[in-house]
């Protein structure tokens, strides 16, 4: 009922904006209210805690190691996770904005998470599930660079990203969160791990209201790609809907589908 009324009040474009602003300051909370496993690891960067999510089952369909938004784990991210886990998916959530807590390069931003991915395939020993990397906004940026730079993790399938902006930082600046694209040292375009992703398939989310995010390094990709958008809905996909949450699951299915490649082998 608020959301109608905000809606009625301000318009969908302010509204999105005012939902934003609520998330962020919610976010600060949330985490203490999360249901999933908190971890606790030593990585290159320091003391940090991951949100595992682990399904009811012998082995997950894939492993998702997937990255908030800058304003840190909340209920988006929660809500995605425990629907991915509801699925069959393994969910090892990232506090992007506290992993940014200090400034990194991609060197550590890689070690960091091959660490992790590491540790979260190691019970299933010789028959690890797929890997993917995948985020929402800022952790969306952060997992292209994962996937992208000279040491991605092993077993890694794809990506699933949602709302990606054009440009990411190996930290975190306050005209970040005003969503002001990072430049300068530090920072990076994500069109330029475009080469990198021959072998792997990507899925990218964008709300058809969303002025903030962008697909365009998709125009750059000879991987297999999708754009999926979502009608009347910003950047939190109409807070995370059901709607979008239901095709949200599917496109990571088809990530982990047989490429075309694979489909045509017996062609010949």
């Amino acid at each position: 009922m608020l959301r109608k009324i905000l809606i009625a009040l301000l318009g969908g474009g302010a509204f999105c904006l005012v939902g934003i602003c609520l998330q962020k300051a919610y976010n600060r909370f949330y985490p203490s209210y999360s249901q999933a496993q908190s971890v606790n690891f030593c990585l290159r960067r320091g003391a940090f805690t991951v949100f595992e999510f682990v399904p009811h089952m012998k082995r997950p369909r894939a492993l998702i190691i997937f990255g908030s938004g800058d304003s840190g784990w909340g209920y988006w991210e929660e809500t995605v996770s425990e629907d991915l886990c509801s699925h069959g998916y393994e969910v090892v959530g990232i506090d992007s904005a506290d992993y940014a807590g200090t400034d990194y390069n991609l060197a550590t931003l890689q070690a960091d998470f091959a660490q992790i991915a590491e540790k979260a395939l190691a019970p299933y020993g010789d028959n690890p599930p797929p890997l993917l990397e995948g985020g929402w906004s800022m952790g969306a940026a952060q997992a292209i660079a994962v996937a992208g730079g000279p040491n991605p993790p092993r077993n890694l399938k794809g990506l699933i990203l949602a709302s990606a902006l054009s440009r990411g930082r190996y930290g975190l600046r306050d005209e970040d969160k005003a969503n002001i694209l990072p430049t300068g040292p530090g920072t990076f375009a994500v069109k330029d791990f475009a080469p990198s992703f021959d072998r792997l398939r990507v899925a990218q989310w964008h709300g058809a209201e969303d002025t903030i995010d962008s697909c365009a390094w998709l125009n750059d990709l000879h991987a297999e790609h999708r754009e999926y958008d979502l009608p009347d809905a910003g950047h939190t996909y109409n807070e995370c809907c059901e709607t979008f949450r239901a095709q949200f699951v599917e496109s990571v299915n088809w990530v982990l589908g047989p490429t075309t490649e694979e489909l045509h082998a017996g062609d010949d």
